[in-house]
């Protein structure tokens, strides 16, 4: 097998230089130079795919047709492994999301993301649900083992748009994981992360602590996870603190997400 994918790169290899023309001065040659050499190329990979075949005897315009024939194969294969590999990685997500509700209360609705929409400020996603699946604005959409990226902004009959958590008009509200259940309000900073406000001034934070939601608004249940500090900032006499948020989701691989249900 090995040796066939090398026949066939070496196939494919000819198929460009004879359309560069760089082979032209060859193709001139006579067809009973060219046949032979043909036939140690093409004798394999032509046994393989579809038995033994008299190469020697077939034309450079017949070669050349065989040649597109296990190149349009090979396309094929690799268009197949493609579309495979994407299955795989959504009944992955798919699985991992299920996983995070089990055990609890939640009703939910896996959705496909099907689009995208992007500016300086914001950032959304287009998903395959809407009203005819019960989804509503506001409500919490997740990814992954409970990661909070976002919540619905506008719902159509079988369409959602989901604004991300890291867009600048996001906000929802939170706590830290941390002794004191520190409160706070996180929004999106510039499409690439999270800032948490409002933190009392004397509760204390470390880098590393993880942030979840604190179930304040109707449709974003309690314990979602938010993100994870980065760096906190202290103002002397102010009243509060604040904490730059790292979000654990990659926007650009959102495949699969989760809309939370009322």
């Amino acid at each position: 097998m090995p040796r066939l994918w090398m026949v066939v790169g070496g196939i494919l290899i000819l198929i460009g230089l004879h359309y560069s023309g760089l082979l032209r001065p060859l193709e001139n040659l006579s067809r009973y130079v060219i046949n032979p050499v043909a036939g140690l190329i093409y004798r394999q990979s032509a046994e393989n795919l579809t038995g033994p075949l008299d190469l020697d005897n077939m034309t450079r315009e017949e070669l050349l047709i065989y040649t597109k024939e296990i190149e349009s194969n090979l396309y094929d294969a690799l268009v197949e492994k493609a579309h495979l590999q994407t299955l795989v990685d959504e009944t992955r997500l798919t699985e991992e999301q299920l996983n995070f509700l089990k055990g609890r209360s939640f009703q939910a609705v896996t959705a496909k993301v099907v689009g995208r929409t992007t500016d300086d400020l914001s950032e959304s996603i287009v998903v395959n649900r809407g009203k005819n699946s019960g989804v509503i604005p506001g409500l919490a959409v997740i990814a992954g083992n409970g990661l909070l990226v976002g919540t619905v902004d506008s719902v159509d009959d079988n369409s959602s748009t989901v604004l991300l958590s890291t867009s600048f008009n996001s906000l929802v509200s939170a706590v830290v994981q941390n002794e004191a259940q520190s409160p706070g309000m996180v929004s999106g900073e510039h499409n690439l992360s999270l800032t948490m406000e409002f933190i009392p001034q004397f509760d204390e934070l470390k880098v590393g602590e993880m942030v979840q939601t604190s179930g304040a608004e109707s449709g974003v249940p309690h314990g979602l996870v938010v993100g994870q500090i980065q760096e906190v900032h202290e103002e002397p006499g102010s009243l509060f603190k604040e904490a730059s948020l790292r979000p654990l989701y990659d926007p650009t691989k959102l495949i699969v997400v989760t809309v939370l249900l009322p």
